[in-house]
């Protein structure tokens, strides 16, 4: 299944799902968001990176050269790459990156010569690397260096580099799965997800998800795992790989844990576990510094109450009870 595929995939995602542990409108209301945001794409490309070849590198990604320019002259250009074939911007004509620059909102209080000049003069560079990167992920160099870099330090580090070394672990009965996507049934939804790393034991018939995560900071991580509910997506991803039966009925799927890599490449890749859960329950809550934080199933029970009734203006709770209860 190709990425395309996958995001036009009709099914719940946990990044959607975890949107009612905060407000049902949220849910209703979000949609998936495949900007390219520098954080999102920097991470993309460490993943790469870890588990693809320098070829498919290389056909994926676009090193830039140029400082790109700001956010509302960037919005004109990639309307411009859209509509036009060239990959020169001065051979647009005027009239065009007019339009355009009026279309974008840019420049309203200029004149349409003084517009279009900006344009030209600000973005030549930037336009002529977004035509040769058509099809392509952009990725600047700074970006890219930093990403080699600490790719290649975890995968030369004694520890992490054996949970992507496929060799190794066929020799110690073991099996990888990298980027899994998952398409599976859980209640009466239709879920999907991709687990980064599916390390699977088949001596001591164990298996578990890990997340590769970049972090600007690595050293604290721990404390953001369960500020963001990075524990909610991959105990998701463990339910998922439970329904999916990417193992037999009797291995055991162990509490997920996460690879982190520093995004300033100060500091050395390092394995966190993720809080473990009462009896292994994947899907439940779990207690932790005397808060209770909601799991897979209690967010389904949310969706299903929401779903049902077709109320989604206020929280479960504010229907059920006239008050939503302190947390």
């Amino acid at each position: 299944m190709t990425t395309k595929e996958y995001r036009e995939l009709d099914a719940v995602n946990q990044s959607r799902l975890k949107l009612l542990l905060h407000h049902p409108l949220r849910y209703a209301t979000a949609k998936e968001d495949f900007e390219e945001k520098d954080h999102y794409l920097f991470g993309q490309f460490v993943e790469d990176a870890l588990i693809q070849s320098n070829d498919f590198l290389d056909n994926k990604y676009y090193v830039t050269k140029s400082e790109p320019p700001t956010d509302s002259i960037l919005k004109v250009l990639k309307l411009l790459a859209q509509q036009s074939s060239t990959k020169s911007l001065e051979d647009i004509d005027r009239d065009v990156l007019i339009q355009a620059c009026r279309v974008c909102n840019y420049g309203k209080a200029w004149k349409d010569d003084t517009c279009a000049s900006k344009i030209i003069d600000q973005g030549s560079e930037y336009y002529h690397e977004i035509k040769q990167a058509e099809n392509k992920i952009r990725i600047n160099q700074i970006s890219y260096d930093i990403g080699m870099r600490i790719t290649n330090e975890a995968l030369t580090d004694p520890i992490v580099s054996s949970l992507f070394d496929t060799k190794k672990a066929k020799d110690n009965n073991c099996e990888i799965l990298f980027k899994k996507i998952l398409k599976f049934e859980y209640r009466i939804w239709e879920c999907k997800g991709e687990i980064d790393l599916f390390y699977i034991d088949h001596e001591k018939k164990t298996a578990r998800v890990y997340d590769i995560k970049t972090s600007v900071q690595a050293m604290f991580f721990q404390s953001t795992i369960l500020k963001y509910r990075y524990d909610f997506q991959v105990y998701f991803y463990s339910l998922g790989a439970i329904c999916s039966q990417l193992v037999p009925s009797d291995y055991t799927i162990l509490p997920p844990r996460f690879i982190v890599l520093d995004t300033r490449g100060d500091l050395p890749t390092t394995i966190w576990d993720c809080p473990a859960h009462v009896d292994n329950r994947i899907p439940a809550d779990f207690k932790y510094n005397g808060r209770i934080y909601e799991g897979v199933d209690s967010a389904f029970n949310r969706l299903d109450f929401h779903q049902s009734t077709d109320q989604w203006d206020y929280p479960m709770e504010y229907y059920k009870t006239g008050s939503i209860p302190w947390t």
